[in-house]
């Protein structure tokens, strides 16, 4: 099966999508892991009779329960996602264009 020039650049572009934006997704989800995570640790050593112990032992079992592999597979699920929906969305213009084409003819 023959790839014609359009559906060449529409792969090549695809990659290039998943290569580039799953590193910046994953740097993305981190960031507001970390912030998340700051915010819970700020707002327990705020709490009258907090323990700084009990506060530090909570944060390392929040931040333990993300690991590297977790969050590199979301970034690319999201990516992924967006390839699908570009490439349906260019598939249904090119009918549509072709369409109102063809009814002018």
């Amino acid at each position: 099966m023959a790839l014609n020039k359009l559906q060449r650049i529409g792969i090549g572009c695809s990659i290039l999508w998943i290569i580039g934006i799953t590193p910046y997704y994953a740097k993305v989800e981190l960031q507001t892991i970390e912030k998340v995570g700051a915010e819970q640790y700020a707002q327990c050593m705020n709490t009258p009779g907090a323990r700084t112990d009990f506060c530090n032992r909570e944060d390392d079992i929040y931040k333990a329960s993300f690991n590297d592999d977790q969050l590199v597979s979301n970034a690319a699920y999201h990516s992924l996602f967006q390839v699908a929906v570009a490439w349906l969305l260019g598939f249904g213009l090119l009918r549509l264009y072709r369409r109102i084409k063809g009814s002018r003819s």
